[in-house]
């Protein structure tokens, strides 16, 4: 072979080696740079993960104070009522004592006399219909004389 072929494949393989060296040294950017991108992703997806599982608690926590603050206010609605209640309870008690403190029997008589009254009223309603039915007869017609039921007994 000639010097000039000897030369001619000297610079083919030199040229071959410089572009093999720069296909590996892109290929090693490359590696590294997709090395880089797992790694921010595996590190993104921890973060996520983390910031969940915060968010996860941050939410159970508050659903616990939630729930106890609604059980301390029913807590206490139940014994505002309760107390309430038994103030009208009370109350109740105290007013059919002093109503009922000797007066039980004027208001047992009361009622007795309240009925006789009303069944006197409505037997005179149905005689004075009678009396009106009968208008064309000699009949003598009385007033009733009153009875003082209505009359407060003290």
């Amino acid at each position: 072979m000639s010097d000039e072929a000897e030369d001619k494949i000297k610079m083919a393989l030199t040229s071959l080696e410089s572009k093999v060296k720069e296909f590996k040294y892109m290929q090693n950017h490359h590696e590294k740079e997709i090395g880089d991108i797992k790694e921010d992703v595996f590190n993104l997806e921890k973060y996520i993960k983390q910031e969940f599982a915060e968010l996860h608690q941050f939410l159970l926590d508050k659903e616990e104070q939630l729930i106890q603050q609604l059980k301390n206010d029913e807590a206490n609605s139940l014994k505002q009522m309760e107390g309430n209640l038994e103030c009208i309870k009370q109350e109740i008690v105290t007013y059919l004592v002093t109503e009922s403190d000797g007066n039980l029997e004027d208001k047992i008589k009361g009622e007795d006399s309240l009925k006789i009254m009303e069944e006197n009223v409505k037997s005179v309603e149905n005689d004075a219909m009678a009396i009106n039915s009968i208008s064309h007869s000699n009949v003598e017609i009385r007033q009733p004389e009153p009875v003082d039921l209505l009359t407060k007994v003290e």
